[in-house]
């Protein structure tokens, strides 16, 4: 831009260009923007997906571990039972 005599702007056509040129590329980046938030979105919703799937999974994974830590101690007190002495039988 340059001034003329009377203090004005002057709009010279490089300049005009020059805002064509910038309007066109902020179509092209608010376009991409929306492109981005979008998929952001998306990636957001299987982020929670995933979450979901995981919580499921350690959940069925802790019952199991449960269940066979109930088996184990279960066998274990037979066993303990087994080796344990009659007081009524003679030693030797």
């Amino acid at each position: 831009m340059q001034r003329n005599g009377h203090s004005r702007r002057v709009l010279l056509v490089g300049d005009i260009h020059s805002f064509s040129h910038l309007r066109q590329q902020y179509t092209c980046l608010s376009a991409e923007h929306g492109t981005l938030v979008a998929e952001l979105t998306d990636l957001q919703r299987q982020v929670g997906e995933l979450r979901s799937i995981f919580g499921d999974v350690v959940g069925a994974l802790r019952a199991q571990a449960d269940t066979d830590v109930a088996k184990l101690r279960h066998q274990l007190e037979l066993a303990i039972a087994q080796l344990e002495r009659d007081p009524n039988c003679p030693l030797n």
